[in-house]
């Protein structure tokens, strides 16, 4: 099956997904919920990129 990484917007968390990752895994998929570090002002694309590459 599929790999599914998920990433919130706007400011979101993770939980934002929960639902869907729910329903993928039922599937048969595995789904990951990425936590972005937008409470670090600092943190940029580069930042955002970086984490989501680290899944």
């Amino acid at each position: 099956m599929a790999t599914f990484v998920l990433i919130p917007g706007g400011g979101t968390d993770p939980w934002y997904w929960h639902r869907l990752v729910d329903e993928l895994r039922v599937r048969g998929h595995e789904a990951i919920s990425v936590d972005l570090p937008c409470e670090d002002d600092a943190a940029g694309l580069d930042e955002y990129a970086d984490t989501v590459g680290a899944r």
